[in-house]
């Protein structure tokens, strides 16, 4: 590879490690790019480190796009229509036409947008 030092110590500030002395090693992956591995000292904090709890958090699924529901994504989630039109009452939206998006987010947070509307607060399932 054609990788010289300057070239190694500019991936290593954008992982945002800016001393070397930080470094335990810096592996050139097959794909080209570079695997940094901290050395303890240097490594970020977890929350694990800390023995902070934290809940759970998901993929977001989207179940409304433009107007039209995401059948398959409702499956997924075992869910029915009659649980996605509930969602909808509670947050007075009173068509799905009406939606430009709806996700259950990460937190499992209804989060949409209605068409031609700025973004409303994401309410709780």
């Amino acid at each position: 590879q054609m990788f010289n030092i300057n070239d190694l110590l500019e991936e290593i500030r954008l992982q945002g490690y800016y001393d070397l002395a930080d470094i335990e090693y810096a592996i050139l992956e097959t794909c080209g790019q570079l695997s940094i591995i901290p050395k303890p000292h240097a490594a970020e904090t977890t929350r694990q480190d800390l023995s902070i709890k934290c809940a759970k958090e998901y993929l977001p699924v989207s179940l409304i796009e433009d107007g039209s529901i995401n059948y398959n994504n409702l499956k997924y989630l075992n869910k029915d229509i009659n649980w996605l039109q509930n969602l909808l009452n509670k947050n007075n939206i009173s068509s799905v036409k009406d939606v430009f998006i709806g996700v259950l987010d990460s937190k499992k947070q209804f989060f949409y947008q209605l068409k031609n509307e700025n973004i409303p607060p994401a309410s709780d399932e």
